[in-house]
């Protein structure tokens, strides 16, 4: 990834744009170490990734199913579901 140059002036609102630019950048090399690590790591890791963040939250979750129907079932420690 090539690093942007910036030539304005700092008095007409340059650090803004710096700033801006720098954000860009920084999302730009996450997108591209997500896409490296999953090259790495196989096909699925990032499907994988996507759907333990999604979890997060449910603290007393024993296993979770999702059928090809798009059924979603959340089997709970103490036995229930949602």
């Amino acid at each position: 990834m090539k690093p942007l140059l910036i030539y304005q002036p700092l008095d007409s609102g340059g650090l803004e744009m710096i700033r801006a630019t720098l954000e860009t950048q920084l999302a730009r090399l996450d997108e591209e170490m997500q896409h490296c690590w999953g090259r790495l790591t196989g096909p699925d890791e990032s499907m994988r990734r996507r759907l333990v963040e999604a979890r997060d939250g449910l603290n007393d979750w024993k296993e979770i199913r999702l059928t090809p129907t798009g059924t979603l079932t959340v089997h709970l420690e103490g036995g229930s579901t949602r």
